[in-house]
């Protein structure tokens, strides 16, 4: 009676895998066939703690600050003393003798989206 029992069991896991092979064939190939060519998209949740530049510090900030605007200059992250490399700015600005004044070069072949020289009088 007990070798009954078993050999029902098996008979019946047997069914039970045959008959789902083909309802798991079907339901792969139509999610292959609807997400064939997708988008990958990432959510992040929390978003951006600051959009000041200067105070940016945690990776959603520096990805939307990323995307909105570009500074004079940018810390380097992948260095651990994250020193300042210039960006809009053609070198590292330098004093005068006083110290009152701080003189930045600008790269000169920057442009706005509609055109406009990049130069000190336009971000005044």
């Amino acid at each position: 009676m007990q070798i009954r029992n078993r050999n029902i069991r098996i008979v019946v896991f047997l069914i039970a895998i045959i008959v789902n092979i083909p309802l798991f064939w079907f339901s792969s190939s139509f999610i292959r066939s609807q997400y064939h060519n997708f988008d990958f998209k990432v959510a992040m949740a929390p978003g951006p703690q600051t959009i000041e530049p200067l105070n940016a510090r945690d990776l959603d900030s520096i990805n939307t600050i990323k995307q909105v605007c570009e500074g004079l200059y940018m810390c380097n992250y992948s260095s651990s003393e994250m020193e300042p490399l210039p960006c809009l700015a053609s070198v590292m600005g330098t004093w005068d003798v006083t110290l009152t004044n701080l003189t930045i070069p600008l790269k000169t072949d920057i442009t706005f989206h509609n055109g406009e020289k990049f130069n000190a009088s336009a971000v005044k």
